[in-house]
């Protein structure tokens, strides 16, 4: 299993794949629908072919996306469908699926916030409060929509990212940060096997007729095979993953993980 950027764009999705009674529909979640008239047009088509509506990630994230990206495809999609959807990662724990697989319970909320991280290094002009309040706020956002994030203590991991700028020179930066980006695509294989694929294949029998399935667009390709029977199989646990990465990226996850934070 080899990490790899993500080919998917606002430009070159949605995606479409039919595997018998379903079509997984693989788009961009900050697209801007009402900006892509023609795609809107052929993505609500399909949806309003469709009988049942199953959906990435839970009930109370949606709800907030409706609020924050009223225009995505997932929004526009709940707002035309005529049934309650189904949410494949309702009450899922996934920092206890990362254990599972070897990401330390007590690293899983560092690596999962590099990606704002980056961000806001990006557009805090050095303002240590500012960046910290954005990290502060992604947290207790998490805290309060997804299961397993409760046990999550914003201050303690603020004081780890704080450690580990200060391991880290500077030009370093951009590297340490990818980490996040690698972290996400690594998480999103263990929802992949844990929890899209078997919880779709065990709705399927349930539900008569044609179904419409929205996820990230990096999720269809892994759905379609897992969904045709396909040899799929689990991913790598965290430390062989890791291993396969370059020098340079493997390195900074040694350090973390070694130096900085040996495990007790």
């Amino acid at each position: 299993m080899r990490y790899h950027i993500s080919p998917f764009t606002c430009e070159n999705t949605p995606i479409y794949e039919q595997v018998d009674s379903i079509v997984l529909i693989g788009v961009a979640h900050g697209a801007n629908a009402e900006r892509q008239r023609e795609k809107r047009a052929k993505f609500l088509a399909e949806i309003y072919r469709c009988d049942h509506l199953l959906l990435e990630g839970n009930h109370a994230v949606s709800n907030m996306n409706a609020l924050l990206l009223p225009t995505n495809y997932e929004t526009t999609a709940r707002r035309v469908f005529r049934d309650p959807a189904y949410f494949l990662e309702e009450d899922a724990d996934i920092p206890a699926l990362g254990e599972k697989y070897g990401v330390r319970k007590d690293l899983f909320d560092l690596y999962d916030s590099l990606q704002i991280l980056r961000a806001g290094l990006q557009v805090c002009n050095d303002n240590p409060e500012i960046l910290a309040r954005m990290l502060m706020n992604d947290l207790e956002v998490k805290r309060r929509l997804y299961r397993g994030f409760d046990a999550i203590h914003p201050e303690e991991t603020l004081r780890k990212i704080g450690e580990m700028l200060r391991l880290f020179p500077e030009e370093e930066a951009d590297v340490v940060c990818g980490i996040g980006e690698i972290f996400e695509w690594y998480k999103a294989r263990v929802r992949d096997h844990e929890l899209l694929g078997p919880r779709t294949r065990n709705l399927l029998p349930r539900l008569r007729g044609r179904k419409g399935e929205i996820v990230g667009a990096n999720h269809v390709d892994y759905l379609a095979r897992y969904l045709r029977g396909q040899a799929t199989g689990p991913p790598e646990d965290w430390r062989s993953f890791a291993q396969g990465l370059d020098p340079q990226q493997r390195n900074v996850i040694r350090r973390i993980e070694e130096e900085l934070f040996p495990s007790s």
